[in-house]
C-alpha cells in the first residue's frame, strides 16, 4: 500500500455528494495506459482497464468514494451554523471536532458543561443543538463565507506508526486506493470498476454504475465496522468476505473460491454476517437482469467518526485477497 497516496485521499472533503476532489485525485493517477475514464451524471468515476486477456466474466469492481458529512441548514443571528447529517454520523463524538467548509475552519459546540442539568450530561447532545462556530459574530459576517446548503466536511490529520493507519474517511479511501493500486497493475483480464459516488446516502452511485456498465459479476470493497463483540468483525485479524447483509445475499460459489484463495495466500480472513451494513455490491447486483455478488471488508474502528482507525495488515491482506479474487472471477465462465 503506498500510505502517501491514502494519506493525500484522505487529506481531501469528498463528503457524499462532493466528491469532486477524490475523483480528480484518481482520475489524474489513471491518466494513461489502457485505460479509459469517464465520469457519469451522478459523480461516478467509471474505468475499464485492458488485461492480457478478455475476461470470460464480465466482472465490476466498486468501491465508494465519499464520507459522512454535514450540510448548513440554517445561519443564526448571532452567526452560528445549524447543521444536518449527510449519512451516519456519530453524535456522540461531534461535539468539540474541528470542521472544514470551502476552505473555513470551525468547531463544532454545544452548551457549556457547567451550564447543563445533570439530565443533560447524561446522554449525547443531539445533532439539532449542536451549531458550529466559525468565530462570526453575527448572521451577516458569517454569510460573508458560508451559506445555506454548504457542505461540512470533518476535520482531523492523518497517521501511520506501528501497525495502525488513523484518519478521516478511511472508511472509503482505503478501499479507493486498493483499487486503484489493482488497476494500476498488469491485469490478468479485463475489468471494469466504479468509483462511486453517494455511498452513504443509499450506495445509489454503485447502482447506477451498474446500469451502465453491465456486469455479470459485481466483487465490492469497503470498510467494515470492527467490534469487541462475539461473531463481530475484528481489528487486526484480516479482512472479512461477507455472508449477507442488509441488501443481499452473497453468491455462495465466490465465498467459497474467496476462502480458497485466502487460505493459498496464507491471508487471515474472517466471515462475518453485518447486521446492518450494505455495500456497493449489494446494490448494484440487482441493477437491471442483476448479477452475482460477493464482497470484502477491510475492519474499521469508529466509522462514521472524525477519525477513523485499521491496521496496516488488514488493508494489505484486503488488496492481496481482492486482486486474487477478481482475477478467479474474471478467469471463470459466466454463469
Amino acid at each position: 500500500m503506498d500510505w502517501n497516496l491514502l494519506r493525500t485521499l484522505c487529506a481531501v472533503s469528498g463528503a457524499s455528494g462532493e466528491e469532486g476532489s477524490v475523483r480528480e485525485i484518481l482520475r489524474e493517477k489513471l491518466r494513461g495506459g489502457n485505460i479509459a475514464v469517464r465520469e457519469d451524471a451522478l459523480g461516478n468515476l467509471l474505468v475499464e482497464k485492458k488485461g492480457k486477456a478478455p475476461a470470460r466474466t464480465r466482472l465490476l469492481l466498486a468501491a465508494h468514494m465519499d464520507a459522512p458529512g454535514l450540510m448548513v441548514t440554517q445561519i443564526t443571528e448571532d452567526g452560528f451554523l445549524k447543521v444536518e447529517s449527510v449519512g451516519r454520523l456519530y453524535e456522540e463524538s461531534l461535539c468539540g471536532c474541528t470542521v472544514k467548509i470551502d476552505g473555513i475552519s470551525g468547531v463544532i459546540g454545544e452548551k457549556p458543561v457547567h451550564l447543563m442539568d445533570a439530565a443533560e450530561r447524561a446522554k449525547p447532545v443531539p445533532l439539532d443543538q449542536l451549531t458550529i462556530d466559525i468565530g462570526a459574530s453575527s448572521k451577516e459576517e458569517a454569510e460573508k463565507y458560508v451559506s445555506v446548503g454548504k457542505i461540512v466536511s470533518l476535520d482531523s490529520s492523518f497517521t501511520v506508526q506501528h501497525n495502525m493507519v488513523c484518519g478521516r474517511a478511511l472508511e472509503s479511501r482505503a478501499a479507493c486506493a486498493i483499487l486503484l493500486e489493482y488497476l494500476l497493475s498488469d491485469l490478468p483480464y479485463d475489468v471494469t470498476a466504479a468509483f462511486c459516488a453517494l455511498g452513504h446516502t443509499g450506495f445509489l452511485g454503485a447502482k447506477t454504475a451498474a446500469y451502465t456498465l453491465r456486469p455479470q459479476a459485481v466483487l465490492s470493497l469497503s470498510a467494515l465496522e470492527s467490534d469487541t463483540k462475539e461473531n463481530a468483525c475484528k481489528l487486526g485479524k484480516g479482512p472479512a468476505v461477507l455472508l449477507m447483509d442488509k441488501g443481499a445475499i452473497y453468491d455462495r460459489v465466490y465465498l467459497s473460491w474467496a476462502l480458497d484463495q485466502a487460505k493459498r495466500l496464507e491471508i487471515p480472513v474472517q466471515t462475518v454476517r453485518p447486521q446492518t451494513a450494505q455495500t456497493d455490491a449489494s446494490q448494484a447486483h440487482s441493477a437491471l437482469a442483476g448479477c452475482r455478488a460477493a464482497a470484502i471488508g477491510i475492519p474499521c474502528r469508529y466509522i462514521g467518526g472524525p477519525a477513523e482507525m485499521m491496521t496496516h495488515s488488514d488493508v494489505e491482506y484486503a488488496g492481496k485477497l481482492l486482486a486474487a479474487v477478481a482475477e478467479q472471477i474474471a478467469g471463470a465462465s459466466a454463469v
